[in-house]
C-alpha cells in the first residue's frame, strides 16, 4: 500500500511533516480508534503485518515518539494528545475531536481539532493524508 504520509496545518502553510511508514499507520490506528484505547498487541499486525510478530515493545514506543514529535511540529499542543496507558497501549486525549472526511483518490483527509488549550478560541486542524 502506498500513502503520502504528510501531516499538514489547515492554519499554516508552512507546518508540515511527513513521518515514517510505520509511524503513520501508528497514528492512522489512533485516529481510527480516536475515542478507545488501542490495545500495544493492535499495532502489531496492523503496522508491521507478519513482523509484527518479531517486533519490539520499543520499536513500537520508538514510533509512537515519532507520531508525538510530528504532531509536536504541526503545533506544540499536539505533542500531547497520544497518551500512554501503562501495560496496555495508546489512545488520543478525549478532548480531540476527529473527522474523518473523503478526499480523492487514495488520499484521505483527517481533520483533528485540538480543545485542550482554552487559552486558544480557534481549533488547530491539520490533515494527515493517506
Amino acid at each position: 500500500m502506498s500513502f503520502n504520509k504528510t501531516l499538514r496545518s489547515l492554519v499554516n502553510a508552512e507546518a508540515h511533516t511527513t513521518l515514517t511508514a510505520p509511524a503513520a499507520l501508528c497514528l492512522k490506528l489512533l485516529l481510527e480508534k480516536h475515542s478507545e484505547v488501542v490495545l500495544q498487541k493492535e499495532f502489531y499486525p496492523y503496522v508491521w503485518g507478519k513482523e509484527g510478530e518479531r517486533t519490539t515493545t520499543n520499536t513500537l514506543y520508538q514510533n509512537i515518539s515519532l507520531v508525538r514529535r510530528g504532531l509536536s511540529y504541526i503545533e506544540n499542543d499536539f505533542g500531547n494528545v497520544v497518551q500512554t496507558i501503562p501495560r496496555q497501549g495508546f489512545k488520543l486525549d478525549d478532548a480531540l475531536k476527529v473527522e474523518l472526511i473523503p478526499g480523492l483518490e487514495l488520499h484521505t483527509q483527517l481533520t483533528v481539532k485540538n480543545v485542550i488549550n482554552s487559552q486558544k478560541n480557534a481549533s488547530l486542524p491539520l490533515n494527515f493524508f493517506f
